[in-house]
C-alpha cells in the first residue's frame, strides 16, 4: 500500500519524506519491516498527529495528561514574565 502511494505520488511530482514516515502496528498484526526504495521505515508505538496522540496503548489518560500539561505550559509560559517579576506582588 505504501509502495503504491509512493510510486503514484512520484509520477505526479510529489516526494515522500521517508525519514519522517513512521509505521505503527496494532495488536492484531505482527510487526514487519516496511521498505520504500530499500529504506526501512521506523516502527513506533505512538506519535502525535495534528495535536493528538495516537498510541498502541488504548489508555486515554496519557493523552489527557499530555494535553493538560501542554495547556499549562502554553498559558503560564505567556504569563511567566509577570509571575516572576519582582515589581508585581
Amino acid at each position: 500500500m505504501l509502495n503504491d502511494l509512493h510510486s503514484r505520488s512520484t509520477k505526479v511530482g510529489l516526494k515522500m519524506n521517508k525519514s519522517k514516515t513512521k509505521v505503527m502496528f496494532n495488536n492484531l498484526t505482527l510487526p514487519a519491516d516496511i521498505k520504500i526504495d530499500e529504506q526501512t521505515l521506523e516502527h513506533v508505538n505512538n506519535y502525535v498527529y495534528l495535536g493528538q496522540l495516537f498510541s498502541i496503548n488504548t489508555d486515554s489518560e496519557i493523552e489527557i495528561k499530555r494535553r493538560i500539561s501542554y495547556a499549562w505550559r502554553s498559558k503560564f509560559g505567556k504569563l511567566s514574565r509577570y509571575l516572576q517579576d519582582q515589581r508585581y506582588p
